[in-house]
């Protein structure tokens, strides 16, 4: 099944050059890549690669961190991304009806502690209606983490995800300017 995704989305490239192919694995869990594009893929188990990865990540921030995402329910990422507060900018956007609805949400942890948070409100309600699906972490202008990983600690230990790091100023000053785009129509609470 991989040989045959890996024959159909060959030619296409993502956007920045890269093909399909040079961001997935040949099998299996794990981390590699080298240079400007890194992997790593869940599950690790009580490792949690993705965790350490994230945690390497946000600790290179030297100015600002967005993020983007979809759920946000990891206490020790909320923890790492609070201790930042102070060091460099940190501004979060995230799905309204996700922090809502998910009761182990950290928005509020991260609110308290005067991390700059606000909620995209999508219309519409139900299964069908569209989502605020984005998982993003951009550092400085230099640094994107994009992935199908939303940041939980089941997604790490158990679920099959993936993050990609890539290492690219022109990528990381796209999703910032997509992460701004959206950030003065984001409301500052969930009323």
């Amino acid at each position: 099944m991989l040989r045959e995704f890996r024959r159909i989305f060959v030619p296409f490239v993502c956007g920045i050059g890269i093909t399909m192919a040079m961001l997935l694995p040949t099998s299996g869990q794990g981390a590699g890549g080298t240079g400007a594009i890194r992997w790593v893929i869940s599950p690790t188990g009580k490792d949690r690669e993705i965790h350490k990865e994230l945690f390497e990540q946000i600790d290179s921030a030297r100015r600002e961190i967005r993020i983007m995402l979809f759920q946000f329910t990891s206490r020790d990422l909320m923890t790492h991304v609070r201790n930042m507060k102070g060091k460099v900018k940190v501004r979060l956007l995230l799905d309204a009806k996700q922090a809502i609805n998910v009761k182990v949400s950290v928005h509020e942890e991260l609110q308290k502690s005067g991390v700059e948070i606000r909620f995209v409100k999508m219309p519409g309600s139900g299964a069908e209606s569209p989502k605020f699906h984005h998982k993003v972490l951009v550092v400085d202008e230099h640094t994107v983490v994009t992935g199908s990983y939303n940041w939980s600690v089941l997604a790490d230990e158990l679920n099959h995800e993936n993050i990609v790091i890539l290492r690219d100023a022109a990528t990381a000053k796209a999703f910032a300017a997509e992460f701004d785009r959206i950030w003065p129509t984001a409301k500052e609470t969930l009323e």
